[in-house]
């Protein structure tokens, strides 16, 4: 048992800890009645230490479960059962993002092309947003760790924004200049190297006026207490213009006017 402590201790993703503490665990069958609660419950420590949901195998499902589980254990094949709790997992994150349906009125709904659970004007983590738009999935992992998400199949891209940069988490190169002109108007600076006749820069230029262009906004990284901040979504934003080069300056015009409480932090962010 010791040893698989310290497997797992060096295992970095909580989703693959999940997996393999309730096989071992299971495998090993160190009681003689309730194993399976035990292992289940050992899976969803793993996968809160990860941000991801508390999941339940149900009763129903029961069949499947058994039947991937003795894939892994006589046949050495733990994909099946990899594949099983990843779909489980997948369908409690949704439900979970689903709930934000049920939010006050000053929360917004914006009809798009495609589907995504995400309110105008609420708060979500980087992983919330990437697994609401399809990049984190239980069984990948977006490696993304920019301010810009591209989203080819959907036409869309997903800006990240910090307002307060200080040079302890920013080189100065990318200590870009990004705040609301506006309740509606969106100022955001590109990287340094964007110029509006050649390569990023002219597709900022053409694929702006039409992509989805998704706004997410927050004050600073961390808060005083030094946890994580999460991301205001701002909805959707449509170009009005460009300036400058190397770093290209852009207004966004937001569909929906910014909450006074964000909107106050947005506006007095802008430097030099």
């Amino acid at each position: 048992m010791l040893i698989l402590l310290e497997f797992l201790q060096e295992e970095p993703e909580a989703s693959v800890r999940a997996v393999l503490r309730h096989f071992i665990f299971v495998f090993i069958h160190p009681y003689m009645d309730g194993n399976g609660p035990m292992g289940q419950f050992l899976m969803n420590a793993m996968l809160a230490s990860g941000g991801y949901p508390w999941t339940v195998i149900p009763v129903e499902s029961r069949d499947e479960y058994i039947y991937s589980l003795e894939k892994a254990c006589v046949e050495q094949n733990i994909e099946p059962f990899a594949a099983f709790l990843g779909r489980l997992v997948n369908e409690e994150i949704r439900v979970e993002l689903l709930r934000y349906y049920l939010v006050p009125d000053w929360q917004v709904v914006q009809p798009l092309p495609f589907v995504q659970p995400l309110k105008v004007h609420s708060r979500y983590t980087r992983e919330q947003i990437l697994a609401a738009f399809g990049e984190n999935t239980f069984e990948r992992k977006s490696s993304n760790r920019e301010g810009v998400v591209n989203l080819e199949a959907k036409n869309a891209k997903l800006q990240l924004i910090t307002l307060e940069k200080t040079e302890a988490n920013y080189s100065p190169t990318t200590l870009y200049n990004d705040y609301a002109v506006s309740e509606k108007i969106f100022h955001w600076q590109s990287q340094n190297t964007a110029r509006p006749e050649t390569g990023k820069g002219l597709s900022y230029v053409k694929q702006s006026k039409r992509e989805n262009q998704f706004i997410f906004v927050r004050e600073k990284n961390n808060d005083e207490f030094n946890n994580t901040i999460a991301y205001v979504f701002l909805g959707l934003a449509d170009y009005i213009n460009h300036y400058g080069a190397k770093p290209m300056s852009i207004n966004w015009a937001l569909r929906e006017s910014a909450l006074h409480y964000i909107w106050k932090d947005m506006a007095k962010m802008p430097v030099g």
